[in-house]
C-alpha cells in the first residue's frame, strides 16, 4: 500500500496583511526550483492510513535560503517533522530586488 503525506505550504505574501508594520511590497515571493518529497512516517501507516497533514509558513531569505519557519498545524508531530525535513533540502531563487542589487553592487 502506498502511504500519502501531503503538507500545504503557506507563502508569506498570504500573511503580509497581518504583519503590522510591514507592506505587502516588502514581501516578495522566492521562486522554488526543486522540491524533496517528505517521508510518511512508518509509524503513524496503521493510524493515518489515508495520510497526513501539516502546514508551515516559511520565510525565505534574500539568498534564496530557508531562513524561519512556524509550524500552524498538522496532524500528528510527525508529519510537520517530516515536511519541514524536506522543505529544507528545497532549493529556491533569490528574491529579485536582491539579485538586482547583488549585480549593482559588483558592476
Amino acid at each position: 500500500m502506498k502511504a500519502l503525506l501531503t503538507f500545504l505550504l503557506v507563502l508569506p505574501a498570504s500573511v503580509a496583511l497581518a504583519l503590522p508594520g510591514v507592506s505587502s511590497s516588502e514581501i516578495q515571493s522566492a521562486k522554488i526550483i526543486q522540491t524533496v518529497d517528505p517521508i510518511f512516517p512508518h509509524e503513524l501507516l496503521a493510524t493515518y492510513r489515508h495520510g497526513g497533514q501539516a502546514t508551515i509558513l516559511i520565510s525565505v531569505s534574500a539568498e534564496g535560503r530557508l531562513s524561519d519557519w512556524l509550524t500552524i498545524r498538522h496532524t500528528d508531530p510527525l508529519f510537520a517533522r517530516n515536511a519541514l525535513t524536506a522543505i529544507k533540502e528545497w532549493r529556491l531563487s533569490r528574491r529579485a530586488s536582491a539579485a538586482r542589487r547583488s549585480r549593482s553592487a559588483s558592476s
